[in-house]
């Protein structure tokens, strides 16, 4: 139940989940404990395809890797930024919508193709609609002129990042995988951590562009 207009705010979360401040940590101590008690920590926006044209499904994929000794130091920090990150630092943001403009037009000029594709996609099926606005020319241009708003120009956004954090981290909109070495108790406390939620739909309904 992510729209279209959201999806810049979705693809920025992912840059800015472990960088913005949490209600304990400011943004340069949470970042030393994560490289401290998280070996590997990312989270990226993604769009499966749906059982027709018409439909999809947004995905947020969180994932992090730890030593064995450190899995409930680790799990309570990953708990934090879910539960407790903050989206007030207007600095922090204009960084990371500097660093992902600059990226984005970088990579149109080396990978053209793959936005045209996006974007021929885009005429014609909801996931490739979806992808454009998440990740194509779409999303180029969103963040290029995000990266020149004026500070007051944030505030929207600012708020559409804390509104869907706290739409979707939720238990019942999670999938958790784990790997074998990771038991019960863990997973259990996980899931126990985030509030219950209300579960997503299956799949999101975007009309391709041009209809």
């Amino acid at each position: 139940d992510v729209s279209l207009e959201e999806m810049t705010a979705l693809a920025l979360m992912g840059g800015l989940i472990g960088v913005m401040p949490t209600k304990a940590h400011d943004s340069a101590t949470l970042q030393m404990l994560i490289k401290q008690k998280i070996g590997q920590f990312g989270i990226s926006a993604n769009v499966v395809a749906g059982k027709d044209t018409l439909t999809c499904a947004p995905k947020l994929v969180i994932s992090f890797a730890c030593l064995q000794e450190m899995t409930d130091e680790a799990v309570d920090l990953v708990l934090e930024m879910l539960k407790d990150t903050i989206y007030e630092d207007k600095k922090l943001l204009k960084d990371q919508l500097q660093q992902t403009a600059m990226g984005a037009q970088m990579s149109v000029s080396s990978a053209g193709h793959r936005y045209a594709i996006t974007r021929i996609n885009a005429f014609n099926t909801a996931e490739g609609r979806a992808q454009d606005a998440l990740r194509g020319l779409t999303m180029v241009n969103r963040m290029k002129e995000l990266a020149q708003a004026e500070d007051a120009a944030l505030d929207p956004l600012m708020e559409k990042m804390e509104e869907l954090h706290d739409r979707l981290f939720h238990a019942n909109r999670m999938t958790l995988s784990r790997s074998q070495n990771v038991d019960d108790a863990t997973a259990d406390r996980i899931i126990a951590a985030l509030p219950g939620g209300t579960p997503a739909p299956e799949t999101a309904s975007f009309l391709p562009m041009g209809d």
